[in-house]
């Protein structure tokens, strides 16, 4: 137990340090990937030290008592969907006072009053039943969705490898320039033209790719949880601002959020089965049963819903933000004196990415590799009018 508290705590350092992607990007890989271990972590930790207790009558016998909250577990257990709504109740959310009654009355006055479904009592109409089985597996099902927002980075390696090559090359004591100048910036070869272009694209599919994660680890958690997680933080805050209530079991004059999503008292249904030489012996027993683990459940979806919400926009801005900087790049890499302009005006936008990947990271590099490339363009003056040449002089 101490070591898997350790390697939670573990998940939670964050080390600082220059990467090769931008926040938004890191904001989605980093954080919330560890995130979604985290809340994995947290949530299969409270297995170990809680169980879900089940109210066994006496007369049920001592061995349906201990066996109730396994089967509970394995099984699932359910509320009645027609009261999960229904405000100014007494008893517990989405369960009647009495256990046996599974209709509502079709009288709309009737409001909150439940019924035995019977042949003889046509105005009592079934309720259906909502099922939450999904807390057993939930903490792999998070840790799954860590995948879905880590997944992009491997399209990045594929799509930046000329970006880290280039490092590498920069990093060289005595660095190459006509060497760089030939790999990186060579203009006249289709098909390194068309590779160029092909990482713009896989940058713009991979901010895409951000965006998609998100809203489908939120349409994901939407489906598992009976479709109440998408509504859930809203709900949570409108909760927040209600005034408290006298008791937990008391008239709900609202209905609580994290009840909603994942409700901590249930039904549950147990076949008890028996067979000796004498007797054979079948009962079928419907016991409350509560479910404590869904408390430490309800706040652990809610911080991953502002989370999720939060990493929507973060990834929405970084596909606009790179959009916007494609769409302007001559301004973007232009700025700057007549001869560098006149240099980024013959490069494409992914060359233009290099020369200032080079500034940043060694400026004397960067103006020996733009003096290099002014020159390479110069000896080349079919493809520019002696207009704008002589303006450079």
């Amino acid at each position: 137990m101490s070591g898997l508290t350790g390697d939670v705590k573990k998940m939670f350092n964050y080390k600082y340090k220059k990467r090769d992607d931008n926040l938004s990007d890191q904001y989605n890989r980093l954080f919330m990937t560890k995130v979604m271990l985290i809340a994995a972590s947290i949530t299969g930790l409270s297995w170990y030290s809680d169980e879900i207790k089940c109210l066994v009558p006496g007369l049920a016998g001592k061995a349906i008592g201990g066996f109730s909250g396994k089967a509970c577990w394995i099984n699932g257990f359910y509320v009645y969907d027609e009261l999960r709504n229904m405000q100014d109740c007494f008893g517990y959310f989405g369960m009647p006072t009495n256990s046996i009654h599974n209709g509502t009355l079709s009288n709309a006055n009737a409001k909150c009053q439940t019924c035995i479904v019977q042949d003889d009592n046509r105005d009592c109409k079934p309720m259906n039943k909502r099922f939450y089985i999904q807390y057993q597996w939930y903490p792999f099902f998070l840790a799954f969705l860590a995948l879905l927002y880590y997944a992009p980075y491997f399209l990045f390696h594929i799509a930046n490898g000329d970006i880290k090559d280039l490092k590498g090359e920069i990093k060289k004591v005595d660095a190459d320039i006509q060497s760089i100048v030939v790999t990186y910036f060579d203009v006249d070869d289709p098909g390194h033209v068309k590779r160029l272009k092909m990482n713009i694209v896989l940058n713009v599919f991979i901010k895409i790719a951000y965006v998609i994660a998100n809203i489908l680890v939120f349409v994901l958690c939407d489906n598992t949880l009976n479709g109440d997680f998408i509504s859930y933080g809203t709900k949570w805050i409108q909760w927040t601002d209600l005034s408290g209530h006298d008791n937990y079991v008391d008239t709900r004059p609202f209905i609580d959020a994290g009840d909603k999503l994942l409700p901590t008292f249930g039904f549950c249904d147990v076949l008890e089965e028996g067979l000796d030489i004498k007797y054979t012996m079948i009962n079928e027993h419907k016991f409350v049963c509560e479910i404590s683990q869904h408390v430490l459940y309800q706040y652990v979806l809610m911080a991953l819903w502002f989370l999720i919400v939060i990493g929507i926009v973060v990834s929405l801005y970084g596909l606009i933000a790179l959009l916007a900087h494609y769409a302007a790049w001559e301004f973007t890499f232009g700025s700057g004196e007549k001869k560098a302009k006149y240099v980024f005006k013959q490069l494409t936008i992914r060359q233009g990415e290099y020369l200032m990947f080079i500034r940043k990271k060694n400026e004397l590099l960067y103006g020996k590799i733009l003096a290099e490339l002014f020159e390479v363009f110069k000896s080349k003056p079919k493809k520019h009018s002696d207009f704008e040449m002589e303006k450079l002089h």
